[in-house]
């Protein structure tokens, strides 16, 4: 797999995942319709709604873009593109995109990586699921993190979730929400 990040600049607000960025109406690329297709609805609070896109991707199996739940602009606070690989090849996929991440961001000062860290997904209570991940903090809260998930657990296959490299962003609102309400 040779996946190619789309990275511009040293802001966030640059960063794209298939021609789609941060604080963009999610209307520039979907119709609500579309939006409203296939939703996610395993969260503990609806402060924010989130679909999953499945069609029209050039590099990703599936995106999946977030928006406040009553925002009638749909403005993306959240979009991360998955692509379905074994777990242990994304591993070293992660090695790679950090690298190239981390090489686009050398001269700023407005970001921070802490490294990879492995730890168990939200979501499965059993703490089978794993999840491997590095993220790069900005200055203002903002987030990307790319993400390797170990769905190989007896909540992955109940679901027929499928291991996958993910790359996300995130504005800090709703980075915290994921961390503190999303499934609590």
């Amino acid at each position: 797999m040779n996946l190619q990040l789309s990275i511009k600049a040293d802001d966030i607000k640059e960063f794209e995942i298939e021609g789609i960025s941060l604080y963009q109406s999610a209307l520039n690329h979907f119709s609500i319709n579309e939006l409203k297709e296939d939703r996610v609805d395993n969260y503990n609070s609806n402060k924010y709604t989130t679909s999953n896109i499945y069609h029209g991707l050039e590099m990703y199996d599936y995106i999946q873009i977030s928006y406040k739940t009553n925002d009638r602009n749909y403005i993306i606070q959240d979009i991360s593109a998955a692509k379905n690989i074994k777990y242990e090849e994304c591993l070293s996929q992660l090695d790679r995109v950090e690298s190239d991440i981390s090489s686009t961001y050398v001269n700023s000062s407005e970001i921070s990586n802490d490294g990879k860290l492995t730890y168990d997904h939200p979501a499965d209570k059993s703490g089978q699921t794993k999840v491997t991940d590095i993220a790069w903090y900005f200055s203002t809260g903002d987030v990307i993190v790319a993400q390797c998930y170990n769905w190989q657990s007896e909540f992955g296959k109940k679901n027929n979730f499928k291991d996958s490299l993910t790359i996300g962003i995130s504005n800090k609102d709703i980075d915290r929400w994921f961390s503190n309400e999303a499934y609590n």
